[in-house]
């Protein structure tokens, strides 16, 4: 009996022995890339099991480590350390109770063209609570940590990291029917099924929810300040139910993309929307949220079915925001509507509303469309305005007797507004009147409808008709019509090189220029090839002396161009350059104009025709309180003497920018005073063409093209 004890207490000892956790460093040494390869793992005596740690230091290549046979952990740590990514594949892997899965902070931050993803792609089981974090900041989603295995389990997920990482579920996890919680850090979806099938609301105390490209319907609890990135376009549709609780604020932003939110927005705590190229708050039911609903930034449609409230308490419009009606009636009629900072738009677009009170405390916009829009708001005549703000009405096709198809109502009588909000409402171009800006009355019923013409004081600049015509000569260039219709000097397989910075990079103009040529009578036939030589960041130095960084153009290094042109053997090359030489690279007009001088001797000697363009813009405002005018006046007749000087041919785009932003930027106000946009007009940012922009490239650029081939 005596041995029996003896023999019981020695077997305890050997099994809690086995039984303590340890932690094994993967080495890889065993060379098979194989898990339960003990000489893969430091110490060498084993590998992990159920209780053990398994940590993934750092590396000088990617790694692949299979599960061969299913295994069990308590813990993985990512530590590459550099740029290096792990992938772990083969059978399951079951993670304890506690277990955690991480990927430690790198060395510096990701960049882009650059790549660090943590790899799970074997199914997983929970054993119980499990947390995920990852402690590296997002850039482009070269830095995640992707569980794409199955996940399994009852058990709770926790999503927390300091640095806000993302951690994505891209696997079929409808095998999880636990609760999720997201304390700090990003859970990216990217499955239909990514959030599990279970019926309790992902909780969000803090942290972000990345929407994927793919629809998601469960439902979340909003228990404190939280946040939504739309990461794909489009993204979502989420069908389920978002809550804000009493206090906390959710924030939902789309960056560039559009996304779709279908379900039901409920609770008594504040939205902040940022709609991006455009989001829609649709769905069948009503949306219930209490507090307030703020259209932050981009473009939102309210499309419910008519008569369903898309917002269901207070509204406000930022500025730059725009807020767009789908259906008739999408907002609570209780609900006030406040324009806060400057440049606000609520765009009717053919429907009906009806709303409380208005409170004006930025410059704003509410727009008609085609067929009939009323908007009817509750008297307003004890709201505070600020009264240096307007509220302009444009595209009006009502009367001026009331009653027409367009309808803008305070109250119901000439009292639902002061005299002095009245003198704040202004109708830009109403239909049945002359072009123009004119001021506001009140009739008797409520509506509001034009009144008398506004004139500019004290102008700037000549705004008569005779100066705007002059300077319309000036931008108003057929270039895309003559390079590419019948009179066309293009030749067939021609070559045409363009050099430049993120413009050029970006390739807008370019692209305009290249449909022009496709389309073209005179140039459909001919196979032009364009040649994109733009170099994100770069400056007259750049495109001479080439650079030794890899971040711009795609990734590629920056070559000088006299070594790029003899390669293309191009028939016309373009020089556009200058906004970063005056604006952060700081080039001295003398190493300007050197560098150009050299640029346009390179393609002359290669027998190329050289076309040199002047910077465009640093800021759309064409006025002298405009700082960076003058620098971009001094840069702009540099390359003005050089293209004399070398017989370039001159592409004036700073002319012609100044020209027509002169005639379409300023906007007169209800004062007669005129307001002028630094961005909107021809950039999106002040320097990078939009849309108007680059028709404005292409068709200057085009006419250069066109005058140095006919030379």
């Amino acid at each position: 009996m005596k041995n029996n004890v003896i023999l019981t207490a020695a077997a305890t000892l050997i099994l809690a022995a086995s039984t303590q956790s340890a932690e094994y460093v993967w080495t890889g040494a065993g060379n098979d890339g194989n898990w339960a390869t003990a000489a893969n793992w430091k110490p060498g005596t084993g590998f992990p099991r159920s209780g053990d740690d398994a940590v993934f230091p750092e590396a000088s290549s990617n790694n692949t480590v299979m599960l061969n046979g299913d295994q069990a952990v308590h813990s993985i740590t990512f530590n590459p350390v550099n740029l290096f990514s792990y992938f772990i594949k083969g059978n399951s892997l079951t993670l304890d109770d506690g277990g955690q899965v991480r990927f430690l902070k790198m060395k510096g931050d990701v960049g882009m063209h650059q790549s660090a993803v943590q790899v799970i792609s074997s199914d997983i089981k929970l054993a119980g609570r499990v947390t995920f974090g990852n402690e590296n900041r997002w850039y482009l989603g070269g830095e995640q940590m992707s569980i794409q295995g199955r996940i399994s389990g009852s058990h709770e997920i926790t999503i927390d990291s300091e640095r806000g990482g993302p951690v994505g579920f891209a696997g079929d996890n409808s095998g999880f029917v636990g609760p999720i919680t997201i304390k700090k850090g990003m859970l990216y979806a990217t499955h239909r099924a990514a959030l599990g099938t279970g019926t309790q609301p992902v909780r969000m105390e803090g942290g972000n929810f990345w929407v994927g490209a793919t629809p998601t319907s469960r439902d979340f609890l909003i228990a404190s300040n939280a946040a939504w990135s739309a990461c794909m376009s489009p993204a979502g549709p989420h069908t389920g139910t978002i809550t804000v609780n009493k206090g906390a604020t959710w924030s939902y932003a789309t960056g560039g993309n559009s996304s779709s939110v279908q379900g039901v927005i409920a609770g008594e705590g504040d939205v902040t929307w940022n709609g991006g190229m455009g989001t829609t708050l649709g769905g069948t039911a009503p949306n219930t949220l209490s507090g307030s609903f703020s259209i932050a930034h981009g473009n939102s449609t309210l499309a419910k079915p008519a008569g369903i409230n898309a917002i269901a308490g207070p509204l406000v419009i930022h500025g730059g925001a725009k807020l767009r009606l789908g259906a008739d009636e999408q907002i609570s009629d209780k609900s006030t509507l406040k324009f806060f900072e400057d440049l606000g738009v609520l765009d009717l677009n053919g429907h009906h509303e009806t709303l409380g009170s208005l409170d004006l405390q930025g410059h704003a916009f509410i727009d008609c469309a085609d067929g009939s829009n009323t908007l009817a708001m509750a008297d307003s005549s004890a709201v505070a305005w600020n009264t240096k703000k307007e509220l302009i009405v444009r595209n009006w096709k009502g009367n001026k007797k009331g009653g027409g198809p367009d309808r803008l109502v305070f109250g119901n009588n000439r009292e639902a507004l002061t005299a002095g909000q009245l003198a704040c409402i202004g109708f830009r171009n109403p239909a049945g009147f002359a072009d123009g800006l004119y001021t506001a009355s009140i009739l008797k019923t409520g509506e509001i409808v034009p009144s008398k013409p506004v004139q500019p004081v004290n102008p700037p600049y000549d705004v008569s008709d005779s100066a705007r015509a002059e300077r319309q000569k000036i931008y108003e260039v057929p270039g895309r019509a003559n390079l590419s219709g019948k009179g066309t000097p293009l030749k067939k397989d021609m070559k045409i090189s363009f050099y430049g910075d993120s413009i050029t990079w970006g390739g807008g103009y370019i692209g305009v220029i290249g449909q022009a040529l496709k389309a073209g009578e005179g140039s459909k036939d001919l196979n032009i090839k364009l040649i994109n030589h733009g170099v994100n960041g770069g400056g007259a130095l750049t495109l001479r002396d080439g650079e030794d960084s890899k971040s711009h153009a795609g990734g590629t290094k920056p070559r000088p161009l006299s070594e790029t042109v003899p390669e293309d053997k191009p028939d016309v090359v373009v020089i556009y350059i200058g906004i970063n030489d005056i604006w952060w690279r700081k080039t001295s007009p003398v190493d300007f104009e050197k560098a150009l001088s050299d640029l346009v001797a390179s393609v002359k000697g290669n027998k190329a025709a050289p076309v040199l363009a002047t910077l465009s813009v640093w800021g759309d405002s064409p006025l002298k309180e405009n700082k960076n005018n003058e620098k971009c006046d001094e840069y702009a007749d540099i390359t003005r003497k050089v293209a004399a000087a070398t017989g370039a041919t001159l592409v004036d785009l700073r002319k012609a920018f100044t020209a027509c932003l002169m005639n379409n930027n300023p906007e007169l106000r209800l004062d007669g005073s005129m307001r002028f946009f630094n961005n909107g007009i021809l950039t999106g940012d002040g320097v990078h063409a939009n849309g108007k922009g680059n028709e404005l490239l292409a068709d200057m650029i085009s006419q250069g093209i066109f005058k140095s081939l006919s030379k």
